[in-house]
């Protein structure tokens, strides 16, 4: 069981360490072929497109693979597809990269639902708190490192040599995974019951609709991804030059602080994890509740250090909602259907985050941005409430 979770750790740090250096080394090969932010941008369009068709399709592979077995392969298609890309950029094939990029979003796309479904397979329910409070912990330290890792390396070395990183990384990420793979080659998604492809594909939304506080729990996670979009780099960097009137190195004091909340709230988790185990509705909605507050708060602000603090509660509150919802889904949704449940979350949040980037990017340039934060916390709020409306009865009791 220990080994089962460091290889899942393992592989999960390596696979979002190499994530973030290929965005750091996509974006520079291209603004340096281009100078272009149209073609700069086309890559998180590119991989968000990608990753909502892959969720789509994902329970047709769920129903015939087991959750490691998608894993190894997807892991292992990825390290050819990098491979694939720096060729591309040596040969100065820019454009083929998008298409890569594709396919290497669609492999990510497999690999989160079922890497998160293979939690409650491995780990204890008495846990589970622990270990998704650790593996968080640990991806985002990591994403931290790397952001900072990755600008160091392109000042001192060219964006070729960062590619390999990047291609380390996933072996490192197929390797981990194949361990795993060989100590639960037993362990299945599905329930070996044969079913027409159209109703895999709609099995998750099925089981969506069939529950009344997992429809509620979607819904609110449809609006805080909408309501996520305030905080992509783009946003946040106007924010820092037009509101904070500071330079783009506080933007990168934000994202310290961010981490800075994050890390404290995973650290409380793992030492609280028997109280927070048994209340895990509760902490969604305090998540949620605390995020809202703090983003109306942040909208209104114009003092840069008081920002810092925001955005280091902002961090705390996330992370206690994120942990608990994972933690709420492994335990009340059966594992059979879990990775299917997984893969329809992700494609309507990215379709969410897609929609709220749009809507984002159209009124950036005719409102103020202290009117989109507050926009954004509204959201928070109405996700909130269909929370609320989802767990009251049972809190009641």
């Amino acid at each position: 069981m220990h080994w089962n979770f460091v290889f899942l750790v393992v592989g999960r740090a390596c696979h979002q360490s190499g994530f973030v250096l290929l965005i750091v080394a996509l974006m520079h090969m291209i603004y340096v072929e281009t100078s272009s932010a149209l073609f700069m941008s086309l890559i998180p369009v590119t991989i968000t497109s990608a990753r909502f068709g892959s969720n789509l399709i994902a329970p047709l592979l769920f129903a015939r693979f087991s959750l490691t077995t998608i894993l190894i392969y997807a892991t292992r298609t990825k390290v050819l597809l990098l491979v694939l890309v720096y060729i591309c950029i040596f040969y100065d094939l820019l454009f083929s990269v998008y298409i890569i990029v594709f396919f290497i979003s669609m492999m990510d796309a497999w690999f989160d639902p079922s890497s998160q479904a293979l939690i409650p397979r491995i780990i204890a329910k008495e846990e589970r708190v622990r270990a998704n409070s650790t593996i968080s912990l640990v991806s985002e330290g990591v994403e931290f490192i790397c952001w900072a890792l990755g600008g160091l390396l392109l000042a001192y070395v060219h964006a070729p040599f960062l590619f390999l990183l990047v291609v380390l990384n996933a072996i490192f990420t197929a390797l981990s995974f194949s361990c795993l793979h060989q100590r639960t080659k037993g362990t299945f998604a599905n329930d070996s019951t044969s079913k027409t492809w159209q109703t895999e594909i709609r099995r998750g939304f099925s089981v969506m609709v069939s529950s009344r506080w997992l429809s509620h729990a979607i819904l609110a996670s449809f609006l805080t991804s909408l309501a996520s979009v305030v905080w992509i780099a783009a946003i946040t960097y106007l924010f820092v030059e037009q509101v904070l009137m500071e330079s783009e190195s506080w933007w990168g004091f934000l994202n310290a602080s961010l981490l800075v909340g994050l890390l404290f709230a995973g650290v409380m988790l793992r030492k609280l994890h028997s109280l927070f185990q048994k209340n895990q509705s509760k902490t969604v909605f305090i998540g949620l509740v605390g995020t809202a507050i703090v983003t109306f708060i942040f909208a209104l602000t114009f003092e840069p250090a008081v920002a810092l603090f925001i955005i280091a509660c902002l961090g705390f509150f996330l992370q206690l909602e994120a942990v608990a919802s994972h933690t709420l889904y492994q335990e009340r949704i059966d594992i059979d259907v879990l990775p299917y449940v997984y893969a329809a979350e992700g494609a309507i949040a990215m379709f969410g985050f897609a929609l709220g980037s749009l809507l984002v990017g159209l009124a950036a340039n005719h409102i103020h941005l202290t009117y989109i934060y507050l926009i954004s916390a509204l959201l928070i709020v109405l996700a909130s409430i269909v929370w609320f409306r989802a767990f009251r009865q049972e809190w009641r009791k």
